[in-house]
């Protein structure tokens, strides 16, 4: 899937489908869906109706998505 500019190497939708993420092939993440209590991580509580960046997070390995919270395992760089 390259419609968002790089490949997407996971997809995470959270609880009843209200969040999505992207990880791409970069280590950054991408998020879209019901953002009321800032759980995408976006800095707002604005809803993302199409893929948005995250900011700040860079080097994900995993993740992981709930109804109200989003989780994100990082490489550790020594």
């Amino acid at each position: 899937m390259r419609r968002l500019g790089l490949c997407v190497i996971r997809m995470m939708l959270g609880c009843q489908n209200t969040i999505i993420l992207f990880l791409l092939e970069n280590g950054k993440v991408k998020c879209t869906g019901i953002n009321i209590y800032g759980q995408l991580g976006n800095a707002i509580n604005d809803d993302e109706k199409t893929p948005a960046d995250i900011p700040n997070l860079t080097d994900v390995t995993q993740l992981a998505a709930r109804q109200y919270h989003t989780c994100f395992l990082l490489k550790l760089v020594l």
